[in-house]
């Protein structure tokens, strides 16, 4: 099939970016290769975006849709309509929204002092959505060595408003699959930001940090052309201490202990990867339950249910769902026309016992082939 080029890709998108202009905008403020001390600036427009892309039904559903209880609020829109324009902290001018989630609303701003463009993130107005930009705040912070993650600036409240200025992204791997129209990327590409984020989930295990919501509209690119990303959105993360419960990771990716009601670590952030890698294959999510239940009945169905000995500390409604759902898909099929290597990398994420972690998964011939 005829190649489109990331120019042509980029130009016939109206989804993503509203309008010609916002689109030239966003074009020419993809940061430098750089992954330390990145500057907006042009990017070359001639640079194919993936190899051999496969064109699939457009079944795709945005996560976001299905988030966890830490992605349910949105900002006041009077609120957020009456800071454009405004200067905060006598420094920050606030020029235009650029994107909205789930505790904030993200800006675009220009630094009066330094002249160089941030964003700003404006947490919602609760005590949960300022514990939330706190929790980011001290997780960036604490991870500031590294170059797979956010640089942060400042924080500080305007009203009862947490603000945070941050490092100004490029667009999210949720976006770049959307101006593609959900055609899945080239292994190679696939690759290229999964080494990247194992490399990034090292980190955070070392430090003993886990995200809990890693999925596409959380990875950033910082360039475009050589597919550099950071992680970000760590509103949701948490210390590993062995014993978390609770409701975290939005439901595509959320990992079968979570679904269980038993205790979580850092674990859970690799089940993430593998639904991850096998979206940017596919073009679409792996597993989309429509609830909690039905999306343990998807897992099953993909790689069968547990053992009894894990199915033992499960309560038993959620166990005996898992016993009489049966297995009737195989990943080597869902993932047709990848590789055998490819789907044993994400067949090894998504497992119940025994998953890779970060260090092991930097070591599996898939990515030691260099993708192929």
């Amino acid at each position: 099939m005829n190649r489109k080029t990331l120019s042509e890709i980029l130009r016939e998108s109206t989804v993503v970016y509203g309008s010609p202009k916002r689109k030239k905008s966003i074009i020419s403020e993809l940061v430098t290769p750089k992954r330390r001390g990145s500057m907006v600036c042009e990017m070359p427009l001639n640079t194919p975006l993936c190899k051999g892309l496969k064109k699939h039904q457009p079944h795709h559903k945005k996560s976001n849709n299905s988030a966890a209880v830490c992605h349910t609020f949105v900002s006041d829109k009077l609120k957020k309509d009456t800071l454009l324009g405004q200067v905060l902290e006598e420094r920050y001018l606030v020029l235009e929204k650029i994107a909205e989630g789930g505790y904030c609303t993200v800006f675009k701003v220009i630094d009066l002092k330094s002249k160089k463009y941030f964003a700003l993130k404006f947490m919602k107005g609760t005590k949960l959505a300022s514990k939330a930009g706190e929790n980011e705040v001290g997780f960036l912070r604490k991870l500031s060595e590294s170059d797979y993650f956010p640089d942060v600036l400042c924080s500080f409240f305007y009203e009862k408003h947490k603000c945070i200025i941050i490092e100004l992204l490029g667009m999210s791997l949720f976006q770049l699959l959307e101006s593609t129209d959900f055609n899945g990327f080239s292994l190679q590409n696939i690759w290229t930001i999964t080494k990247q984020l194992l490399q990034a989930l090292y980190v955070l295990s070392s430090a003993n940090i886990v995200h809990s919501d890693i999925k596409p509209e959380n990875i950033f690119l910082i360039d475009l052309k050589n597919y550099l990303i950071k992680l970000g959105d760590f509103g949701c993360s948490f210390e590993d201490e062995g014993y978390v419960k609770g409701y975290m990771q939005s439901r595509y990716y959320r990992a079968p202990e979570v679904l269980f009601e038993l205790i979580c670590d850092k674990n859970i952030d690799m089940w993430s990867l593998g639904c991850l890698c096998a979206e940017l294959f596919l073009g679409y999510p792996l597993l989309q339950g429509k609830d909690y239940k039905n999306q343990i009945i998807k897992i099953v169905e993909l790689i069968g249910p547990p053992d009894e000995r894990y199915l033992a500390n499960v309560k038993d409604d959620l166990s005996e769902l898992a016993r009489r759902t049966k297995r009737v898909k195989s990943l080597e099929n869902v993932l047709q026309g990848s590789s055998g290597l490819f789907v044993d990398f994400v067949s090894s994420c998504l497992r119940y016992r025994n998953r890779l972690t970060p260090e092991t998964a930097l070591m599996h011939p898939w990515i030691a082939s260099c993708g192929d």
